[in-house]
């Protein structure tokens, strides 16, 4: 066999065996949620289209103030907390939010499974401006299933955040 021809079809078989694992990661699983993905699968995530959850997918905010639907703007006063509830979808989607002004966030996000009870928590700590972070919502189980974004600001000017 031709060895030009063979790297060729080992590059081919070697893709294919990357693509399959980028879109396993994203499917549901029966593992433990608390699983951390290498880097390179994270990376690779980013090639994969997802949709942008954005302020059209919030069902609830709590303060109602700190959600402004017309700016596409969420605003946390220092060191207080905005919760926010989410739409479930029957996709994956992705939470894109920037730090526009403020002196830093802790954002966290809470995946409920009704169905079997499963949580995933994702963080992101000490978020600075200018910092834009990507949050991913896994597709839904039922419609009765929970998400839910705390956004706490820290202590100082308040928190503003855009959708990039």
């Amino acid at each position: 066999m031709n060895p030009k021809l063979f790297i060729v079809i080992l590059v081919i078989v070697c893709l294919a065996f990357i693509i399959g694992i980028g879109v396993g990661v994203g499917q549901e699983d029966d593992g433990s949620p608390e699983l951390s993905e290498a880097d390179w699968v994270e990376s690779f995530k980013k090639w994969l289209p997802t949709s942008q959850a954005g302020v059209d997918d919030i069902t609830r905010a709590v303060p109602a103030s700190c959600l402004n639907e017309a700016q596409q703007r969420l605003s946390v006063p220092g060191g207080e907390s905005c919760q926010l509830t989410w739409q479930p979808a029957a996709n994956q989607r992705t939470i894109r939010l920037r730090l526009a002004s403020g002196d830093g966030a802790d954002l966290i996000l809470v995946q409920t499974v009704q169905e079997d009870g499963d949580t995933l928590t994702s963080r992101e700590e000490d978020v600075a401006a200018g910092q834009t972070v990507e949050m991913d919502i896994y597709r839904r189980q039922t419609d009765q299933d929970i998400i839910q974004l705390a956004i706490s600001c820290h202590l100082g000017d308040a928190c503003s955040f855009v959708f990039p």
